[in-house]
């Protein structure tokens, strides 16, 4: 029986393959049966993982910094967040990194927008991989206007928000 590193290879092979494009984007779905990567980082379980995203098929890589406790931000520690970026940033061969973050203070990790302007940007913007800011929910955004408060302070050449729906 083929390994998940194996079948994730394949695939990834199979896409550049057939259909020879400039752009791949993967989306690992949280509908219960394929599990997260946060749900993968915060037990170790993310070899598979892991070995694709080294392989350098990928160009950028948008990461949930959230919902996770050992990567987050919590108010007034940047330490576990800090320490999750350069580790994904040190380990996989991408061009950007996205910072994930949710748009509402009702989500674990929430950062607010003054403390990202004032204290988390500053710390991974200088990062040659830093892609800009993710937002998980363009529904919710709406509803808060994150992406309004925080949009000036990104530093980037993607100015509008990306978004993971």
């Amino acid at each position: 029986m083929a390994s998940q590193s194996s079948i994730v290879y394949l695939l990834l092979f199979s896409l550049m393959v057939a259909y020879n494009v400039g752009g791949i984007v993967i989306y690992w779905g949280q509908n219960g049966i394929e599990g997260t990567l946060a749900e993968a980082c915060a037990t170790g379980n993310y070899a598979f993982i892991g070995d694709a995203l080294k392989t350098s098929f990928f160009d950028y890589v948008w990461v949930q910094f959230y919902n996770n406790p050992l990567y987050q931000y919590t108010q007034g520690a940047l330490s576990n967040l800090e320490d999750a970026w350069k580790q994904w940033t040190s380990s996989i061969p991408v061009i950007k990194i996205f910072l994930g973050l949710p748009p509402q203070a009702a989500v674990s990790g929430f950062i607010p927008a003054s403390d990202l302007s004032s204290s988390v940007l500053p710390g991974i913007e200088g990062s040659s991989k830093y892609g800009g800011v993710m937002l998980w929910s363009k529904y919710y955004d709406d509803l808060d206007g994150y992406s309004f408060a925080i949009k000036s302070h990104i530093r980037n050449s993607i100015r509008s928000p990306t978004y993971m729906l």
